[in-house]
């Protein structure tokens, strides 16, 4: 089984992926993980590129997450796909309230040694997500 989890931050994909993960024992792969660097930097995109080629090469997976520049090849490879959409201002409330309750708590589905962290690029990519990904998402 092959899931695709991708859609507005905030909305919960990693949650989604978590629960369907456990109730499938199937492996995760969080695209921020492989996308980033520790402190929210974007890798050599090369490097994350391989990264993804190398998970869709697996019998099973989740992929949690964006990365919408390898959107198409994920959800070519994909049994499933979930588009999560929610409200902005409910996203927008979730990230603020992941961000205050995780403080200093290392995040297990992002880039090794980073935490939980609102930035103004973050929101504008919320807030823009719908509608900039339309096309692509359609």
């Amino acid at each position: 089984m092959k899931i695709l989890i991708f859609g507005v931050p905030g909305s919960g994909k990693t949650h989604l992926a978590h629960k369907i993960s456990e109730a499938l024992k199937i492996p995760i792969f969080h695209i921020d993980r492989h996308f980033f660097e520790k402190g929210w930097v974007e890798r050599d995109h090369d490097h994350f590129l391989s990264d993804v080629r190398s998970a869709l090469e697996t019998s099973h997976w989740i992929i949690d997450g964006n990365g919408m520049r390898t959107l198409e090849m994920r959800y070519q490879e994909a049994d499933i796909a979930i588009y999560c959409r929610l409200s902005r201002y409910l996203c927008l409330y979730r990230i603020f309230y992941r961000w205050i309750s995780t403080l200093k708590i290392p995040k297990k589905d992002g880039p090794i040694g980073s935490t939980n962290s609102v930035s103004w690029k973050l929101i504008k990519y919320l807030w823009k997500f719908t509608t900039k990904y339309k096309d692509k998402i359609d």
